[in-house]
């Protein structure tokens, strides 16, 4: 292992540890497909993979010396303390998924989800189990119990694209704008977003024949492509204009 560290600059090296966590965790196998544009590695994040994976016979044996001799019980114990906070946190932060208007109202999404074993409940309620609750602040976003993730994502709700699931974090700002918009009025995004932070403004803008603006696109043709994909998929027929950064 001293010959891969001796390889990685310093400022990498808590990168190393995280990425080196995630393999033990999948157990070196391939990492699955990005469903999403904006779940795309970054550069140092592949790098750091792809080195650690040239070096899998020797971590393994190492790391199992390491471990036996330090008596850690779990590969969590690999993570320095402050990350392996945030991990657990992590872990009980709710799963956020905005319903496709412009498919299904949220509540046919909600007797959907019924139909299929999901219970709803209040937002007040611990999200425990099969269950989903709306959002307080934002009308067409519901919220999931985390470990729920890959069990939504084969539910006919997400492949058919009318439930997106996204962090509120990302569809807070599209939420917001829903009340403002006015028939066949345009809005004008200033700044980097995904693909699906766009189509989802698309999607409220449609409701009242708008368009969309983006200014401030890096990567131009992967992300119209992107956004084409997602747009299509959506069934949003609103016209998106993109421009890159202004120098």
């Amino acid at each position: 292992m001293g010959e891969f560290v001796c390889d990685q600059p310093d400022d990498l090296m808590a990168l190393v540890v995280v990425v080196l966590y995630d393999l033990l965790d999948r157990k070196f196998q391939p990492r699955e497909p990005m469903k999403r544009a904006e779940e795309g590695l970054i550069k140092e994040v592949r790098q750091v993979e792809d080195s650690l994976c040239r070096f899998k016979t020797k971590l393994e044996a190492s790391l199992a010396q390491y471990r036996i001799k330090q008596n850690l019980l779990t590969i969590d114990s690999f993570l320095p303390p402050v990350v392996r906070v945030k991990q657990q946190r992590s872990q009980t932060l709710p799963l956020y998924a905005w319903v496709n208007i412009l498919k299904a109202s949220i509540e046919n999404v909600c007797e959907t989800l019924k139909t299929s074993g999901f219970t709803r409940v209040d937002s007040h309620t611990p999200l425990v189990g099969n269950v989903f609750c709306k959002d307080k602040h934002c009308s067409n976003v519901l919220l999931f119990p985390r470990r729920l993730s890959k069990q939504l994502e084969k539910t006919n709700l997400v492949t058919e694209h009318t439930l997106m699931i996204q962090d509120k974090s990302r569809s807070l700002a599209a939420c917001a704008i829903r009340p403002l918009l006015v028939e066949s009025g345009d809005v004008l995004m200033v700044g980097s977003f995904s693909a699906l932070t766009v189509a989802h403004v698309a999607v409220q803008a449609a409701a009242c024949s708008g368009c969309v603006h983006v200014c401030g696109v890096f990567n131009l043709s992967t992300f119209n492509n992107e956004l084409q994909t997602i747009l299509t998929s959506t069934a949003c027929k609103s016209k998106c204009y993109s421009a890159e950064p202004y120098s």
